[in-house]
């Protein structure tokens, strides 16, 4: 059962709004938040579950950055340059409590290096982010679980989910599905870009109980990628 492919996408602490970190009584929340980023987690935790449940291989990214990056500024443009956010090791770059991964979830992060000006920024991508123990890289992961569809949820769907996404069909060739009720964008005009960016590409779209239903047919044999 190792075709098909759970991946989250930074469902991080720093991502989601400060409330919800004041509600449960845990800090990093609220460093860079994504509206009702919050609201996902149920989804998220669904969609582990039932794809633990059939066996089939998960993996989650972090961004995991250093403290000091051209990544970050205090004068951010919110296109190239950002807020202080899930720096390693600290609250904000932890996944949402509520969030438990199944043993054999595949950690892996992105965003690691520093950022020096006018160099090329792989903090976005699942395709860039490697496991921080073994230094395996994500498509390299893929290719030996057999990967032909990946499913991916979690944050931001316009900035590192979308481009997840539209790297890992474009540059390794998988089938990729956007759980859109298991990821939130920033804001609407940008996220209607991202969605038409997916049709032009070739990344399909489905919600978090037609995906459930879809993987459990497969599981039992007859049912379709």
């Amino acid at each position: 059962m190792t075709k098909h492919v759970l991946g989250i996408i930074d469902a991080q602490r720093g991502f989601m709004p400060e409330s919800e970190g004041q509600r449960l009584g845990v800090a990093g929340f609220g460093e860079l938040t994504v509206p009702h980023g919050e609201k996902i987690v149920p989804n998220i935790c669904r969609l582990l579950n039932s794809f633990a449940m059939y066996d089939f291989s998960t993996f989650t990214t972090q961004d995991w950055h250093p403290t000091k990056t051209a990544h970050f500024s205090q004068q951010p443009d919110f296109a190239n340059t950002w807020p202080r956010h899930c720096v390693a090791a600290t609250p904000g770059a932890e996944l949402h409590p509520y969030i438990e991964l199944p043993s054999t979830n595949r950690v892996f992060v992105k965003g690691t290096e520093p950022l020096r000006n006018g160099k090329e920024d792989t903090s976005y991508s699942a395709y860039y982010a490697h496991n921080r123990w073994s230094d395996e890289r994500l498509p390299d992961w893929l290719a030996k679980v057999s990967a032909e569809t990946v499913y991916l949820g979690g944050l931001a769907l316009e900035e590192c989910v979308g481009k997840s996404a539209l790297d890992l069909k474009k540059k390794i060739g998988v089938n990729v599905t956007v759980v859109t009720d298991a990821t939130a964008g920033i804001t609407p005009d940008a996220s209607r870009r991202m969605l038409q960016n997916f049709e032009r590409a070739g990344v399909r779209t489905a919600t978090t109980e037609q995906v459930i239903r879809n993987i459990s047919m497969l599981a039992q044999g007859y049912g379709r990628a």
